[in-house]
């Protein structure tokens, strides 16, 4: 009672109880006769099947915890709420083309539209290069969320040896379990893991392909790396310096998948149809702009888009927007 009183604020420590039996009587002359009572054993209140499904849950919570957290941050990049947000700025550089139209030669009215155009220019180029800085912050929490996993995975191989060593006098080495047990709930917050027990105190850790991160006494680590298409490589190395690159899409749960498949996946998915939005209006501004003249007819006139072979044609020549490009005429 004393050792459970002492440790009820302990992190992972699970309760013991002790087990009691009938001692083994001793013989009279008037039969057997009890001596009592002995310890069989001190056993911990442990489940098993309820506390693998807790470590499931939390995983998928941190990993929901995660992905909020860049979400959130995200969010603040578009916050519509604000007078720069691009929802008062598309009708501001829409008007200004309607004010123009009204009086074309308009000093006020030309400046105006100039204002409202960089206005908005610098409104798209501000989020491309916050959603770029969002990619980076989270580049940067990878490497340390896999120096944790790494941790623990080499403290529970750790914690296993000890285990052994601790129960040869065929005694269970309760407090001992419990920080073990403590190292797998927190490697699952980083990342998706599955146990495998056996009968002699060993146990196994795996990735949800199946590959080890603790057999036994031993332990296997994680790396990262950014590859040419600027996602993030995740690379299990094993014994003997065999490496095996993990597919990010089949990981479940944990900081670590959050953090991966937003930086991969999500914003780069922002990035695009920000970047697609910003095209179209792009396109429909200069092939309206392209219709009409300046305030003095053109006695020449140059393109700024620039050809390697004038013999390629323009709709294949890898011109920015060059799929938009139509026949016409001077």
């Amino acid at each position: 009672t004393g050792h459970n009183v002492a440790n009820v604020n302990t992190p992972g420590y699970s309760r013991q109880r002790v087990n009691l039996v009938t001692a083994y009587p001793v013989p009279s002359p008037w039969g057997p006769l009890g001596t009592g009572v002995k310890v069989q054993g001190i056993e911990r209140a442990f489940d098993p099947f309820i506390t693998a499904r807790l470590n499931e849950k939390t995983s998928l919570l941190s990993d929901y915890q995660a992905r909020s957290s860049a979400l959130e941050q995200v969010a603040t990049y578009f916050n519509e709420t604000q007078e720069v947000g691009l929802n008062d700025l598309l009708p501001q550089f829409f008007a200004a083309w309607h004010d123009l139209a009204d009086n074309p030669s308009g000093t006020g009215e030309r400046q105006a539209l100039l204002s409202r155009s960089q206005t908005l220019c610098d409104a798209f180029n501000s989020r491309a290069e916050q959603l770029v800085q969002e990619r980076q912050a989270l580049l940067q929490q990878i490497g340390p969320t896999i120096d944790d996993i790494n941790g623990h995975a080499s403290r529970i191989a750790q914690l296993t040896q000890e285990i052994l060593a601790a129960e040869a006098n065929g005694h269970t080495a309760n407090d001992l379990r419990d920080q073990r047990q403590l190292e797998i709930s927190q490697l699952s917050q980083l990342i998706g893991v599955r146990t495998y027990t056996t009968g002699d105190g060993t146990l196994s850790v795996t990735l949800a392909n199946g590959l080890p991160l603790v057999q036994g006494v031993l332990s296997w680590t994680l790396t990262c790396q950014v590859n040419p298409s600027d996602t993030v490589d995740l690379i299990w190395q094993g014994p003997g310096g065999t490496t095996e690159l993990i597919d990010t899409n089949i990981l479940t749960g944990g900081k670590l998948t959050a953090l991966i498949q937003m930086r991969d996946e999500v914003i780069p998915r922002y990035q695009q149809e920000l970047d697609q939005l910003a095209q179209d209006i792009i396109v429909a501004v200069n092939s309206q702009h392209s219709q009409g003249v300046g305030l003095e007819l053109f006695s020449q006139t140059k393109g700024t888009y620039q050809v390697n072979d004038p013999a390629v044609p323009l709709a294949t020549a890898g011109l920015p927007f060059g799929d938009q490009i139509v026949n016409g005429s001077l």
